[in-house]
């Protein structure tokens, strides 16, 4: 074979075996191609599947590319997508104008090979975690035009690692709590079984913790109160409540019992079962016993105050508004207690007005000084009464204020009243004794003066008798005896201001006495006075001087009458009266109990004071001006009135006039009728008897004498009892009748005559005086209307005396 021929040869084999080549080749890459088709697939498989946003962006950040799952997560709002390519990706992603700090594909351009970065990122309705992982886009000829970003989702794995460390968290504060409270903490199963204790439980009931985890909850529980909490579980059981909060007594080791409050909490399954329980247990023994002992304190101040006889109260330090009253305010004051809550002003309101500035001030000063007081003052009760309190009262401060008053309200009213009493009976006895005092001194000055005007007197009439009118000392002598009538009118009233004069007594209807005083009462007080008189019906009888009685009425008339200068009212009328002293109010209250016949004698003139109705009846004293009255008016009324066993009583206002109140024992029998007919003394008055004559005045002893022996009878003298008593017994056979001072030294009229009764009974005695003590005519020694003879006296009338006494 040629070479050329060889030639030809090798190349077709060349060429054949290339052919075979070229084929396998293509094959390897149709297998290749499919392969890459299938990876392919696969790869964008994962892309579109992965549950990743993936993004790929340019070199100028702008978004060419994105997965469905970003288009779906971060692209859709309200159901409509928005178009994120060609649009930076700091604008779709981060909703901001510009590239943020954070941004994975401005890190990974700065020099990172695969940047990753979390964010935190707007997406929908609300922020959510993102894991953003950036990475290069590497060309075949090794250059990096873009870069593919990878945005996972986390926010449900941030929520569930957050979970996982919060009940890790909740699970060491529960074990840490659990362990370290001071509260006891169990739990414990459905069945009631122990489940878990701590230490403070374990502590509590004195068990440890093995001993007490072998129990049943209800085990450990007083059997009285298992039962309450057993009726809470019930209710747990039907769905009506979930927890259970109960102050229970439980049962120690040592059989003691300890008070804990129980909150037990209830666990359910998701079937909404109860499961387990946490109870928690609080030691309460110290309060429970304290509670006990503040009940126990609370009773006893309860107590205390319900059987306080007065009313505690607190109140405001300025408004004095209450914010407590005890329960006795309304039995002492009969007011409601929630009156005195709800008023801001009942106590201003109440308080009496008199004493309303008084008891003011004492808050107000209690508040300034920051001090308690005391102080006594009236309230108007609910009834109208007036109520005496004495209240007691202390501040209590705060941030160094006195902000509130406390205080006890005690009613004094039965001692003011008692002190009143006792005020007013001191003073009356002080004036009692005063009104003694000046009568003893009124009366002994008026005996002693008796006895000189009866010497005046009796020598002007003898005088008189040894000349006639012609004479030239008739006129002189007849002068001398006016002057002293006038001055014994003038001791007559002081006799009877001293209740030492004698009363000629009967009885009497002082209707009768007013009435036949009518007209000398209007003369007396003159026209331009209205005299007014009421006379009751069935008065009764009353034992009086009616004389002195007339005196009684005429004074209190003039004393009304100068009252009333310019005209009034002069009301006279009588009424019987029963005094019951528990019963009567304060004028009568110093009146003994007993039946009385008062008469009322009332002007509308201008009035007294108080300084004035103090001096009313004492003598001398007076309002009117010099000369135009003696002052022994109403001393001479207030005399007469006592003398006869009677009251006299004033009440007068300044301005609108004065009231005389006399009250007379009332007594059985009819009034008497006075006899008129002129006596047997007046018609006889000599004699020629023996009679012994006992007088300590030598000068009345010496007129007497002169006037027995004028009338022709015999004078045996003696100068006191003592010596008259001798000569009776020397000459008992001559003597035919006893005349005798009662007031002598060494042995008295009343003595001498009770003595010469014993020797001879039949013996006439007629007692002569310048006053007579009541006590003597009260014990019968003395018969006034036969056997007394009052100084000064008339020659006529002694004479006539000794006559009618002889003859009797």
């Amino acid at each position: 074979m040629s070479s050329e021929s060889t030639t030809q040869s090798i190349d077709v084999l060349d060429l054949m075996r290339r052919l075979e080549q070229s084929e396998r080749r293509c094959d390897e890459l149709e297998r290749a191609a499919a392969i890459g088709v299938q990876e392919q697939s696969r790869i964008n498989a994962l892309v579109e599947h992965s549950g990743a946003g993936v993004i790929v962006v340019d070199s100028h950040e702008r978004v060419v590319w994105t997965n469905q799952t970003f288009r779906k997560v971060f692209c859709t709002a309200n159901g409509e997508e928005t178009e994120p390519t060609g649009r930076a990706c700091h604008e779709v992603l981060c909703k901001k104008s510009k590239p943020c700090d954070a941004c994975p594909v401005l890190a990974r351009r700065c020099g990172e090979e695969v940047a990753r970065r979390e964010l935190k990122l707007w997406v929908h309705d609300r922020f959510r975690h993102v894991y953003a992982t950036a990475m290069p886009i590497i060309e075949p000829d090794g250059t990096v035009e873009q870069d593919l970003v990878m945005l996972q989702d986390l926010t449900d794995l941030k929520v569930l690692q957050e979970s996982e460390e919060a009940l890790r968290a909740s699970e060491q504060r529960f074990r840490s709590i659990f362990e370290k409270v001071a509260a006891g903490m169990i739990t414990t199963r459905l069945d009631g079984a122990y489940l878990q204790a701590n230490p403070a439980i374990c502590a509590m009931l004195g068990y440890t913790e093995s001993e007490i985890l072998r129990k049943q909850f209800q085990q450990t529980v007083h059997e009285g109160d298992f039962e309450k909490f057993q009726q809470q579980f019930d209710e747990v059981l039907a769905g009506r409540r979930r927890d259970i909060e109960l102050e229970m007594r439980y049962l120690r080791k040592d059989g003691t019992t300890m008070w804990g409050h129980t909150t037990s909490v209830w666990q359910f399954d998701a079937e909404n079962r109860p499961t387990y329980c946490i109870h928690l247990i609080q030691d309460i023994n110290q309060r429970k016993y304290a509670m006990h002992a503040l009940q126990e304190s609370r009773l006893k101040y309860e107590g205390l105050i319900n059987t306080l006889e007065g009313i505690v109260w607190e109140a405001d330090a300025e408004t004095f508004e209450f914010s407590f009253v005890s329960p006795q305010a309304e039995q002492i004051l009969g007011y409601p207690v929630d009156k005195w809550l709800s008023q801001p002003r009942f106590w201003r309101n109440h308080v009496h007005p008199d004493d309303l500035q008084r008891a003011v001030e004492a808050s107000n000063e209690a508040r300034k000084h920051k001090c308690g007081y005391e102080l006594e003052y009236r309230i108007v009760a609910a009834d109208g009464r007036t109520v005496w309190l004495r209240d007691t009262v202390g501040v209590v401060q705060q941030n160094g204020e006195v902000t509130k008053l406390r205080g006890v309200m005690i009613d004094i009213t039965k001692r003011r009243e008692a002190e009143l009493a006792l005020q007013t009976s001191e003073a009356q006895l002080r004036q009692s004794q005063k009104m003694e005092a000046i009568g003893r001194l009124a009366g002994g000055i008026a005996h002693d003066f008796n006895n000189i005007l009866t010497a005046i007197t009796g020598y002007a009439e003898l005088m008189q008798q040894k000349m006639d009118e012609t004479h030239e000392m008739f006129r002189e002598t007849n002068e001398i005896g006016k002057a002293a009538r006038r001055a014994a009118e003038l001791t007559r009233q002081l006799l009877a201001f001293s209740r030492q004069q004698v009363l000629q007594s009967r009885v009497l209807d002082l209707n009768e006495v007013i009435i036949d005083m009518v007209q000398m009462v209007h003369r007396l007080i003159g026209e331009d006075i209205e005299l007014v008189t009421e006379h009751a019906d069935g008065l009764g009888s009353v034992k009086a001087d009616p004389g002195q009685i007339q005196q009684v009425i005429l004074n209190l008339a003039v004393n009304a009458r100068d009252a009333m200068p310019g005209g009034g009212k002069l009301t006279i009328f009588t009424e019987n009266v029963t005094i019951k002293n528990k019963q009567s109010d304060g004028r009568q209250a110093e009146i003994e109990s007993g039946d009385y016949v008062m008469i009322t004698l009332g002007d509308t003139g201008t009035g007294m004071t108080e300084e004035v109705l103090v001096q009313l009846f004492e003598p001398f004293f007076t309002t009117k001006e010099k000369g135009k009255g003696t002052g022994l008016g109403l001393s001479t009324v207030y005399g007469i009135v006592r003398q006869s066993g009677g009251h006299i009583i004033v009440e007068s206002t300044l301005g609108e006039g004065t009231t005389f109140f006399v009250y007379l024992p009332r007594v059985e029998g009819k009034a008497e009728v006075s006899d008129s007919t002129e006596t047997a003394a007046e018609k006889l008055t000599t004699g020629t008897e023996t009679i012994l004559l006992v007088e300590d005045d030598e000068t009345v002893r010496e007129l007497a004498v002169e006037i027995l022996t004028i009338n022709g009878y015999t004078v045996v003298e003696a100068r006191n009892g003592v010596e008259a008593l001798d000569i009776y017994k020397e000459k008992s056979d001559e003597i035919d009748m006893l005349v005798t001072d009662v007031v002598m030294p060494q042995m008295g009229g009343k003595e001498l005559a009770e003595k010469l009764a014993v020797i001879a009974p039949d013996l006439k005695v007629l007692f002569l005086s310048g006053y007579t003590s009541t006590a003597i005519v009260e014990q019968g020694i003395l018969d006034v209307e036969t056997n007394f003879l009052q100084k000064p006296f008339t020659l006529r009338a002694f004479a006539g005396k000794v006559r009618s006494l002889l003859d009797s």
